[in-house]
């Protein structure tokens, strides 16, 4: 709605604000009745910031969830993904955020430049994304990871589903479903942000 200028993003932040907790962390819902759901999690408070960056939000709440970020990257060097079945989305999005709001710090691309160089294969065009944005932002060659999204691409345009979406139990007893974008909306629309990154950076 920000990049159309449309006048909802007046009201931007305040929308966001009972999801934002005091530590800086974004929840996906915002009461506790949601168990597991409504905790803050390392997948969703960077799209939150990119959010409020994008519409010229709080200053002071965007280096909230900027301190929440680095805070949060783990000892592996890579953020864990709740909603998602790949820990490369939750690390490309952070990277992403910290980017955009500051800068990344010199700890924030050692440590994930080391957890890059542990990672397989991308198992899915979804994720052959994030490794690809990933690699953008920590200046790591990616020619071939770019060639190899360019490869996967299906004759109508679109990349193909990718089975990476997660539903966790809420109660948090390890119990959870994997899911496909059926349509192939968030592949496609993933691959083409990677590949448009250098256009638009």
């Amino acid at each position: 709605m920000a990049r159309m200028q449309h006048p909802c993003i007046r009201d931007a932040a305040r929308y966001l604000a009972p999801f934002i907790e005091q530590g800086g962390g974004v929840r996906t819902f915002p009461s506790q009745r949601f168990g597991t759901w409504a905790q803050t999690h390392a997948d969703v408070t960077p799209v939150a910031g990119l959010a409020l960056l994008e519409c010229a939000g709080d200053p002071d709440i965007i280096q909230q969830l900027r301190s929440w970020s680095l805070a949060n990257q783990s000892a592996e060097g890579g953020w864990h993904s709740f909603w998602w079945s790949t820990d490369a989305y939750a690390t490309a999005r952070n990277l992403e955020f910290l980017a955009a709001s500051g800068g990344l710090t010199d700890t924030a691309i050692h440590s994930a430049r080391r957890w890059f160089a542990s990672q397989s294969p991308a198992g899915s065009s979804f994720e052959a994304a994030q490794h690809l944005i990933i690699a953008a932002l920590l200046k790591i060659p990616s020619d071939q990871l770019a060639d190899n999204l360019i490869r996967l691409q299906l004759p109508d345009g679109s990349w193909p589903a990718s089975t990476v979406l997660l539903v966790p139990n809420q109660m948090n007893d390890g119990l959870l479903s994997t899911h496909a974008d059926s349509r192939r909306l968030m592949s496609t629309a993933m691959a083409l942000h990677a590949l448009t990154w250098p256009l638009t950076r």
